[in-house]
C-alpha cells in the first residue's frame, strides 16, 4: 500500500494560486479533489526546525536555491 502525504504548509501557496489566477471555483474544486487523495501531516515546531536544517543543507550543497 502506498501512502501519499504532504505537509499542511505546502498547501498554502497552491490555495493562493487558485485565487490569484482566475477561474477560482474550478481551481478550488480541482484542488479539493487532489488533496482528498493525500494525508495531511501537521507542521509543528519540530518539523519547522528540521525543514530549516534540511533546506540549509540543500542550499549550501547547491542542490536547490
Amino acid at each position: 500500500m502506498l501512502l501519499l502525504a504532504q505537509l499542511q504548509t505546502n498547501k498554502s501557496p497552491v490555495w493562493h494560486g487558485a485565487y490569484k489566477y482566475g477561474n477560482t471555483e474550478r481551481r478550488l474544486k480541482v484542488l479539493e479533489e487532489l488533496f482528498a487523495g493525500f494525508v495531511s501531516l501537521p507542521f509543528d515546531d519540530s518539523a519547522a526546525w528540521h525543514y530549516g536544517d534540511i533546506r540549509h543543507r540543500l542550499v549550501t550543497a547547491t542542490i536547490i536555491s
